[in-house]
């Protein structure tokens, strides 16, 4: 729907011809916008307070681990924290790979996400080991 400036003045317009209905209806529009509106406000704030986060945010905060040398699979979990977008990274790597290496494994990932991610306020990395092939 668009603004309701038009629909009322063409509600005035029809009064002004002498036509008695164009008030109401144009009244009736404009409390079918502002209903509109409050309707995806209300959806926007209720799936944010359920800590509801677009699906593409976890794709792409699972694209942009996988895509990090070193990163075999990545998952991902996210939720919004007041303001804050927190995003969470299960990170499956090579088992033999030392727990610094991990910890710096991590560190790039936190990068590549920030890099596709701009919005995450907050990133948390657990390294997993791979299964043995």
């Amino acid at each position: 729907m668009h603004s309701p400036l038009p629909v009322r003045f063409a509600g005035l317009v029809a009064v002004a011809f002498g036509q008695s209905w164009g008030d109401p209806v144009a009244g009736l529009a404009v409390t079918a916008f502002i209903c509109h509106v409050g309707y995806e406000v209300t959806k926007d704030v209720v799936h944010r307070l359920a800590d509801g986060v677009d699906p593409e945010v976890i794709t792409a905060a699972e694209v942009a681990a996988g895509s990090v040398p070193g990163v075999i699979h990545a998952h991902a979990r996210a939720r919004w924290t007041g303001r804050t977008l927190r995003v969470e990274i299960e990170g499956w790597v090579d088992p033999d790979l030392p727990t610094r290496e991990a910890d710096a494994q991590g560190r790039r990932v936190a990068d590549q996400i920030s890099r596709q991610l701009p919005g995450a306020g907050s990133l948390t990395w657990t390294a997993r080991a791979a299964p043995a092939c």
